[in-house]
């Protein structure tokens, strides 16, 4: 990826992108799929929110973010 100029994405954020649909996907969903903690998720996510490549809503109605 670093040749395509994302040197800051690693293979474990390309598998998260890979359940992230145009509708978005709770970290638990994605936590699941991975087989790994809802903590991990969210490690990533936010790792990926500061570079602007995901972003997490909290809609009112939801106790867990959408990612999209």
């Amino acid at each position: 990826m670093s040749e395509l100029g994302f040197g800051d994405i690693r293979s474990a954020h390309g598998l998260m992108f890979k359940f992230i649909t145009p509708d978005g996907a709770a970290g638990i969903e994605i936590a699941e799929h991975l087989w790994i903690t809802k903590q991990a998720v969210s490690k990533i996510v936010d790792y990926l929110e500061k570079s602007a490549y995901v972003i997490e809503l909290h809609p009112v109605n939801l106790i867990y973010g959408i990612i999209f």
